[in-house]
C-alpha cells in the first residue's frame, strides 16, 4: 500500500495511505514497444544484466501470471519479495490488470510468515525455492492452517517439499518459470499438477528444447 501519510500500530503493520483521488491526466503517447524499465535478472551465475522491458512486456506479465494463478479482484496478493526484479513487480501487474489488493511486505521472516499472511488476509501468495524448507524447518504452528491462502507460486520447489507444503498449510504451490526478458513461459495448474514437473507452455509460446530444437 503506497502513499504520502505514513502510519505504524503496535499491533499491526506499517501502511502507507494513498493519497487522494485527483482530476485524470492525459495519457502519454506510449507505444507498446516503448521502454518502462530496466530489470535486473536474477537466478543467474553470472552478473544481472539489465533488461529493457517494454510496457507491454510488463502488461503480459501480469496478464499471463493472473491468468495462471487464477486472481480476481476479490483477491489479497501478498508478497514479501524485494521489488527489484521482476517477481514482485509482476504482483503488481496482477493487481493492475485485475483489480486485487497488493499487500508488500518489506522483508520474508519464517517466524512471522504465516502471522503475516493471516493479518493481510491473504489469498495469493509468492515463494521462491529456498523459503519452503525455512518455513518447514520448524515445527507445525496453528497458524499455518488459519489463513485464508488459496494458491502459491513457488518456483524451483522440489517435488517432496511441494507435497509437505501442501499437506502442512493447505496451500498448493504452482510451478512456473520464465525470464526477465521473456515472459512467464511454462507453468504448471491446479488442473494438472504434477509435482516434480516444470508444467506446459503457456498458450501463445513456444518452446525448444536445447538438444534437438523440435519439442
Amino acid at each position: 500500500m503506497i502513499g504520502a501519510d505514513h502510519l505504524r500500530s503496535d499491533a499491526g503493520p506499517s501502511i502507507e495511505i494513498m493519497p487522494p483521488r485527483a482530476e485524470p491526466i492525459a495519457a502519454a503517447a506510449v507505444s507498446p514497444g516503448a521502454t518502462l524499465a530496466i530489470i535486473y535478472t536474477s537466478g543467474t551465475t553470472g552478473p544481472s544484466k539489465g533488461v529493457m522491458c517494454p510496457h507491454a512486456q510488463y502488461y503480459w506479465w501480469g496478464f499471463h501470471s493472473g491468468q495462471i494463478l487464477g486472481v480476481s479482484a476479490d483477491d489479497v496478493l501478498c508478497t514479501t519479495l524485494p521489488l527489484f526484479h521482476v517477481n514482485a513487480l509482476n504482483t503488481f501487474a496482477q493487481a493492475l490488470l485485475s483489480g486485487a489488493r497488493m499487500v508488500l511486505e518489506s522483508r520474508f521472516s519464517a517466524s512471522d510468515y504465516w502471522p503475516t499472511m493471516v493479518r493481510n488476509q491473504a489469498t495469493v501468495i509468492y515463494l521462491l525455492g529456498a523459503m519452503v524448507p525455512i518455513l518447514l524447518a520448524g515445527e507445525p504452528r496453528t497458524d499455518e492452517r488459519g489463513h485464508k491462502v488459496r494458491i502459491g507460486l513457488g518456483p524451483g520447489v522440489p517435488a517432496n517439499l511441494g507435497a509437505e507444503f501442501a499437506a502442512r498449510t493447505g496451500v498448493t504451490l504452482l510451478e512456473g518459470y520464465g525470464a526477465t526478458e521473456t515472459n512467464f513461459v511454462i507453468a504448471s495448474s491446479l488442473q494438472a499438477e504434477r509435482p516434480g514437473t516444470i508444467g506446459r507452455v503457456v498458450e501463445g509460446f513456444e518452446s525448444a528444447c536445447r538438444r534437438c530444437r523440435r519439442c
